[in-house]
């Protein structure tokens, strides 16, 4: 049968302190250390303490239990914050940085599977120099840009703030880590590098960055000494870092306080806002909505965003439906990349799509059909149980 969710989380928090007493305290470059562990464990103390909120205040020992992990992590680990954001989602400076908590390592092989594919999907047609890239498809949505201050309708960009840049490419940002072999690779959208298919067929104005390497010969063999291949690169891919455990330790002191003005916190939501953006004015003080904000812009595309949200509707889902229902994730009119090109002068418009959460049972992902029909103990219908720990052993 299903068990309790606080079972559940449980579980999870016992084996995450297990790990931890059986990791070396240091380990080599990218591998796992214990410190991997307590920034994990203090994510999970910080989601689980929204489980079960009356009146959207959610659990202050588990809030505390998070602040003391991330600490840990903080101030005993040696880890400190990459410099230049973009190293991070270099093979060169990314794979083995200090920052990286846990990253899933990849290498390319003539075993499937043991590649990071994300490139083929990400990029733009062709980029790689192999027959893969389908990215033009999908990109990065209105709000997003809207986020960072950009607007795709302008051929200037703003460029305050490092993380876009890094995120997503528009029209005019000259990136020297792609096509170097060329003198480096300029969003212009007119395939004048002999890149198919630049001109979007997404119709938002931007495209990722992140999880791309570039072309197979000119940048993924100067980044790692081996050649990228069709569908296949060695970038790591991260799954936790020493930022997040920077802004997990700022949202649990935060706790159910509307405000913060505590030193340490303020301390670590700066540096990380900071090392993106070379005129920063350090805050006094500090909400959930501004840390919310900052982790979008610090993890665009690292697959993190979503549990924001499940999150926050534990305690609050008034508030994570309404937020998801007022991001524009719509496209703008089919005249765009001619705007770009300067062939149309015509007026250019958002084909504006919103999305539709009703309500917070949305946010629990159903059972597969194929578990349903082997296991009927896991519908609805069925009461959950508690788990045996005794069986664990620890």
């Amino acid at each position: 049968k299903k068990n309790k969710v606080e079972d559940v989380y449980e579980y999870i928090i016992r084996t995450l302190k297990k790990a931890a007493s059986l990791l070396p305290e240091n380990n080599l470059p990218g591998r796992l250390d214990r410190y991997s562990a307590y920034g994990l464990l203090s994510k999970v103390y910080l989601t689980r303490s929204g489980w079960g909120a009356v009146d959207i205040n959610r659990n202050q020992n588990d809030l505390d239990s998070a602040k003391y992990y991330a600490y840990k992590v903080i101030t005993e680990s040696g880890r400190v914050l990459e410099p230049v954001y973009e190293n991070l989602f270099r093979i060169s400076t990314g794979n083995n940085n200090s920052e990286n908590l846990i990253s899933w390592r990849w290498v390319i092989s003539g075993n499937w599977t043991s590649q990071n594919t994300l490139q083929a999907d990400m990029s733009l047609g062709g980029f790689s120099g192999s027959d893969d890239g389908w990215g033009q498809w999908s990109g990065p949505s209105i709000y997003l840009q809207q986020i960072f201050d950009e607007d795709a309708l302008s051929k200037d960009r703003n460029n305050y703030d490092a993380r876009r840049k890094a995120t997503m490419m528009m029209f005019s940002d000259y990136y020297p880590y792609f096509y170097r072999h060329l003198g480096g690779f300029t969003a212009t959208w007119d395939d004048k590098n002999n890149v198919a298919n630049t001109k979007f067929g997404n119709n938002v104005g931007a495209n990722c960055v992140k999880h791309i390497v570039g072309h197979n010969v000119g940048d993924h063999l100067a980044e790692s000494g081996v050649e990228g291949t069709r569908m296949q690169t060695n970038l790591a891919t991260h799954i936790l870092r020493l930022a997040d455990v920077y802004l997990i330790y700022a949202e649990a002191v935060l706790g159910n306080n509307v405000i913060t003005t505590d030193a340490e916190a303020l301390k670590y939501y700066n540096a990380v806002c900071a090392r993106s953006i070379p005129t920063w004015t350090p805050k006094t003080q500090l909400t959930f909505d501004e840390i919310r904000v900052e982790r979008i812009k610090e993890f665009a595309f690292e697959a993190d965003n979503w549990y924001d949200y499940v999150r926050l509707s534990y305690y609050n889902p008034t508030k994570a439906i309404e937020l998801i229902n007022a991001q524009e994730r719509g496209s703008y009119s089919d005249n765009l990349a001619a705007y770009y090109l300067g062939t149309s002068t015509s007026p250019i418009t958002i084909n504006s799509k919103k999305a539709s959460v009703q309500s917070v049972s949305q946010f629990t992902i159903p059972f597969p059909d194929v578990d349903l029909a082997m296991n009927p103990n896991l519908r609805d219908n069925v009461q959950p149980v508690s788990y045996d720990f005794s069986s664990l052993g620890y």
